[in-house]
């Protein structure tokens, strides 16, 4: 059972809600974003959700964009991301989730994105502009661990029901580690 499993089905026993908190990795830097990832940790976060910096976030609000800047500015990158959860994975026993976009996955190369986020101890992803209908295409050829299937509460009904099914009772394919998540419909 994975991280992501073993606390949802804590809670889930306990009646309870997750508290999941989100950074923009890299904002204000990485070594800041690392402190406060370690220290949500250790106050309680059930899973901490981490940003990757993109040029083009057209799915998040302007706080989120302009923390987006700056982390770019700074220099941040995907594989910068990467060595950040590899190095702190051992102080942090939470899940940790990446939240993205397709692009910066693709340039990285999908196969070492997989390979590598795993490696690094990453333990879920949504790609906010991936639907689901185009995810399995990704992910049927990729490797180890089965996908957690997710779609925004404005995703189509098609969609919401799709990735209900999927995560329940469906196939599960090989493919990259968590969510895949889609915000259209």
């Amino acid at each position: 059972m994975s991280r992501l499993e073993e606390t949802f089905a804590r809670l889930r026993a306990r009646g309870e809600r997750a508290l999941v908190p989100y950074f923009t990795a890299g904002d204000p830097s990485l070594a800041i974003t690392r402190k406060l990832v370690v220290e949500a940790a250790r106050r309680g976060a059930d899973v901490i959700e981490l940003g990757i910096p993109f040029s083009d976030p057209l799915a998040d609000g302007p706080v989120i964009q302009r923390a987006t800047q700056r982390a770019l500015a700074a220099g941040v990158t995907l594989a910068r991301v990467l060595e950040l959860v590899r190095e702190m994975r051992g102080e942090v026993s939470a899940p940790l989730v990446f939240l993205t976009y397709y692009n910066p996955i693709l340039a990285f190369g999908l196969k070492a994105f997989c390979h590598t986020a795993i490696e690094a101890g990453v333990d879920g992803l949504i790609v906010a502009d991936l639907p689901p209908e185009e995810a399995w295409a990704s992910a049927s050829a990729r490797p180890t661990r089965p996908p957690w299937w997710a779609s925004w509460p404005t995703g189509s009904s098609w969609a919401r029901r799709s990735c209900a099914w999927w995560s329940s009772t469906g196939p599960r394919p090989s493919c990259c580690p968590g969510s895949v998540t889609s915000s259209r419909g």
